[in-house]
Formats: structure tokens, C-alpha cells, sequence
């Protein structure tokens, strides 16, 4: 109320000129409003104009009798139909118009798209070492936990080089694989993968196992203290920076409502679509318990469609 009776009083001190000047003592006299950039020495600023969504717009009460609102101006940020434009009122037609629009353009490449095969093999983290091989700085990282717990710990439940999350090779094709990691190790990519913009986002990755892998309801207490010998993946993946992430339940069947797959795998590609939001991070966290299991993950994409 105080802001907005100080407007009240700048703005009746100026009538008198017909121009109105901010940051200035000069203003235009060809402008109605002038704004001059620099609001104190050596600090500048832009004009904010609303930021609403096409629903929030579409409830916007425009004179439909006269051409009073004619040239209103907002900007539509709506990420469920994929809209980032500049837009004024034509009040002759009675419809909102496109200024500029920020849509991107899908170039027929992945937004983001890791397979493993650039990384020499043993790639990844062991219980006796926390960065082995060609480990990456800008696509992935894997986290180990301390047991029992939702506390990122080095070697955390990870025991001894046996233990792993690594790259490892079959036939030439590469692949990250987890081994015996004794309780939650996640694998995250980063950075957080740009998708705003691009209509029709989705993830896969290739999952499945080997071995012979179980798991019992009655040991799940949450996801950091599945005990037992409990053996699963759960998938999961946020849409704004990392503030929040939400799990893929029971994936075609494989999984139940607490992880995404348990038990035995079968080769899977998991996909996930029409996703909107200001970026994307996936996370996948494993589980497995003993030598001669081990469950794998491949060819993590991002892609979008236009």
C-alpha cells in the first residue's frame, strides 16, 4: 500500500508534462513513460512486464465493446503445452498474438545420450577406490551410501574392490554394471539436462540383470533400509533442478509400489514420456547383494519430438 501511494504522488507530480520519466529528469518528450536503464550508479535494470500461463492469460478481463486494452502485452511461460512467447492483444479481432516465441526446435539428436562406450573399462567407483578408471566429470556420478542410512558416505555400503558400480564390456559393447554394492548406490546424471522448450521429452534406459535376485516385502522399511538381501532399481528423475524427484513405480509389472524393479530383471528399456519442465535429472538407484549378482544399465537418452 506505502509503494503504491508513493506511485500515486510521482505520477500526480508529472501530469502536469504528460511525460513520466523513471531514472531520469529528462524524459522524452516524444514518450508517455520513459525508463532509463541505469536505476543507480553503475547498476541496471530491465522492464518486468506479467508472467502468466495460458490459463492465467485466458482469464485476463479485456474490454471486448472497445479497443481500450488493445496493445496489452504479456509473456506466457506454460510448460504443459510447451508455450514461451512474447504475446499482445489485438482488440480489433479480439485475439492474443505471438510477439516472439522461445519454443525450441528438436534437431533430430538426443538432448543428452550416454552408452558408456567413451570410457575405458573398469570405469567408476570399488569399495577400495573412489574415482577408478576414466571416471567422468560432466555426464554422470555414482554415490555410495552408509549402510542403512540415506547418507552419501565413500565407501559407504561398498566393502572391497569386489564391490562395484563400473563399466564393463560383453561383446565389445559397453555398459555400467553394479556388483554386490550391499545397499543403495545411485547413479545421477549431470548436469541437470536443459528441456525447456522442447515439446514431447522423454528418458529410456536399458536395465536387466544376471543371476539369480530376490526380494521379500516384508524386509522394505523405506528405500535406504531394504534389508534382507533385498535386491531392486528404482528409477526416478525431477524436473526442477533437483528440488524434487518422482520414482517410476513398478515398471511393467517388474517392480511393486515401493521400487520400480525387483527381484530378477528382465532385459528392459524403461521409457518415460511427455515430461515438462525447466531441466531433467536422472537418477537410478541399485541395490544387489551378493558376488555373483549383478544388475546393468545402457544407453540412458534424453530426446524430444516436435
Amino acid at each position: 500500500m506505502k509503494n503504491f501511494y508513493y506511485i500515486f504522488i510521482f505520477l500526480l507530480c508529472h501530469i502536469a508534462t504528460a511525460q513520466v520519466g523513471f531514472n531520469t529528469d529528462n524524459p522524452s518528450t516524444a514518450s508517455t513513460l520513459h525508463i532509463e536503464a541505469e536505476y543507480s550508479t553503475g547498476a541496471f535494470g530491465g522492464l518486468k512486464l506479467p508472467v502468466v500461463t495460458l490459463t492465467q492469460r485466458n482469464n485476463i478481463r479485456v474490454d471486448a465493446e472497445t479497443m481500450r486494452d488493445d496493445g496489452l502485452m504479456v509473456y506466457v511461460h506454460d510448460e504443459i503445452s510447451n508455450t514461451f512467447c512474447w504475446q499482445i492483444y489485438d482488440a480489433k479481432i479480439g485475439e492474443w498474438n505471438n510477439i516472439q516465441c522461445f519454443t525450441k526446435t528438436c534437431g533430430g539428436t538426443p538432448l543428452f545420450s550416454e552408452n558408456f562406450q567413451a570410457y575405458t573399462l573398469n570405469t567408476g567407483i570399488t569399495g577400495t577406490d573412489p574415482a577408478s578408471g576414466d571416471y567422468p566429470t560432466i555426464n554422470f556420478e555414482l554415490t555410495s551410501f552408509t549402510a542403512g542410512t540415506s547418507t552419501a558416505s565413500y565407501p559407504g555400503t561398498l566393502v572391497n574392490a569386489d564391490d562395484y558400480a563400473k563399466v564393463v564390456d560383453t561383446s565389445s559393447d559397453k555398459y555400467l554394471s553394479f556388483r554386490d554394492t550391499g545397499g543403495p548406490l545411485r547413479y545421477t546424471t549431470i548436469p541437470a539436462i536443459d528441456i525447456v522448450g522442447y515439446a514431447n521429452v522423454s528418458f529410456s534406459i536399458d536395465i536387466s540383470s544376471a543371476s539369480t535376485l530376490e526380494y521379500d516385502d516384508t524386509n522394505h522399511t523405506d528405500d535406504f533400509n531394504c534389508t534382507g538381501g533385498n535386491d531392486y532399481v528404482d528409477v526416478e528423475y525431477s524436473l526442477n533442478g533437483g528440488q524434487t524427484f518422482i520414482e517410476v513405480p513398478n515398471y511393467n509389472g517388474q517392480g511393486n509400489a515401493n521400487h520400480t524393479f525387483i527381484g530378477n530383471i528382465a532385459p528392459t528399456t524403461l521409457s518415460v514420456s511427455n515430461l515438462v519442465g525447466s531441466s531433467l535429472i536422472i537418477r537410478v538407484r541399485v541395490q544387489n547383494n551378493e558376488d555373483d549378482e549383478l544388475i546393468s544399465i545402457d544407453n540412458v537418452s534424453v530426446t524430444c519430438g516436435n
